[in-house]
């Protein structure tokens, strides 16, 4: 959405500057800061692997582990690796994606391991 959104910036600013098409106060509320449109540039490169995963994961009913383990994997210590060029905003992101992403399967191991007790 935001590949979108992006593309149509000049097209959307300028409906929403015409007086003829856009009142002031409609206007107003719909406007985007030029730090918001920043933001959405820097994230896009970010979001766009989660995008793939999302549409892969979904494809299938029930994904094996031998396909979700080694994407996850990749996930957190490639594409949400930090880097230098990364601006706060991106950098924040990442760091809180892959920590929600590790405690995420770290509760998951522990559920299935106990459950395993139980069954045996």
């Amino acid at each position: 959405m935001f590949d979108r959104l992006l593309e149509l910036r000049w097209p959307v600013v300028a409906v929403l500057s015409d007086r003829n098409v856009t009142k002031q106060s409609e206007a107003k509320t719909l406007d985007m800061k030029e730090e918001y449109w920043v933001l959405m540039e820097d994230l896009l490169p970010v979001l766009r692997p989660l995008q793939i995963v999302t549409s892969l994961f979904s494809a299938e009913q029930s994904p094996s582990a031998s396909t979700v383990f080694p994407t996850l994997w990749k996930l957190c210590n490639r594409e949400m690796a930090t880097c230098d060029t990364d601006s706060s905003a991106v950098t924040e992101f990442k760091v809180c994606f892959s920590l929600i992403l590790l405690t995420t399967r770290k509760k998951r191991a522990q559920t299935s391991a106990h459950e395993l007790n139980i069954r045996h």
